[in-house]
């Protein structure tokens, strides 16, 4: 019964507040979603995608509206009691295995999956600071196999360069949310591991300083422009000291 009843205000959380989520991320962000022609199939699947923002969970679920995607998330949202609980039960995500042995966010995902529920997985475990995916290893192709759902991959653009991992605000910028590729049930038991890890990076790696170049978005003029950038660059390329660099404004030292 309470199940049940979390169950439901989980929905109605999501329902309610998706509306408003979309206008802000379309209108105010400037995030725009491609399908590119695909259709997702029926019943529970696993989105895969790479990490840019902490916004990244809340596109992906704008993107589907009918569909409550439910994430590994990083522990220290649990760490908390009350977000842990809200974590949980009103957000409905997972928290990853403490320690690299844990398979408990495993078996968690494999009960859901059987329950009907739509997974969604950034198999980087972090966001990089300059916007390039960061090393992804052969486990995740064999985790979609474990999971045994179609797998959508999805790719975001543009996230990077409107809020940088170190930088004070967010800058207005161009954002692209885009489904790239599905990899059905059959594909995955055939297809070699190795060559199931190639068609996953292929569909989710990103370098957002080559979107930029490509793209060529004109931002518009801002300041404090480095503040806190020591927070990536934290070796000094001349002195070679590390956290030896300061900022301040539209300079760093």
């Amino acid at each position: 019964m309470k199940n049940k009843l979390l169950s439901i205000l989980r929905v109605c959380f999501y329902y309610l507040i998706k509306p408003f989520l979309w206008v802000y991320s379309v209108v105010f962000q400037g995030v725009r979603f491609r399908r590119n022609g695909y259709k997702i199939p029926k019943g529970p699947v696993l989105f895969l995608s790479n990490h840019v923002t902490n916004w990244d969970p809340f596109y992906l679920n704008c993107m589907f509206y009918s569909r409550i995607i439910r994430f590994i998330a990083h522990d220290e949202l649990f760490q908390n009691k009350f977000f842990a609980w809200f974590s949980k039960n009103i957000l409905g995500e997972v928290c990853r295995g403490r320690t690299d042995e844990s398979v408990s966010n495993i078996l968690e995902m494999r009960r859901l999956v059987k329950s009907g529920a739509t997974l969604g997985l950034y198999p980087e475990g972090d966001i990089d600071m300059f916007g390039r995916t960061l090393p992804i290893g052969e486990s995740v192709a064999k985790f979609t196999r474990l999971i045994g759902v179609p797998v959508v991959l999805t790719k975001i653009q543009g996230a990077c360069i409107r809020a940088p991992r170190w930088a004070d605000k967010p800058r207005r910028a161009k954002i692209t949310y885009s489904i790239t590729d599905i990899i059905y049930p059959n594909e995955l038991k055939s297809t070699p591991v190795k060559d199931l890890h190639k068609r996953i990076l292929q569909g989710i790696v990103v370098d957002e300083y080559a979107y930029q170049k490509q793209l060529q978005y004109k931002q518009l003029p801002a300041t404090r422009r480095t503040e806190w950038l020591e927070l990536g660059l934290f070796y000094c390329p001349n002195c070679g000291k590390l956290e030896s660099l300061t900022s301040k404004g539209d300079r760093i030292n």
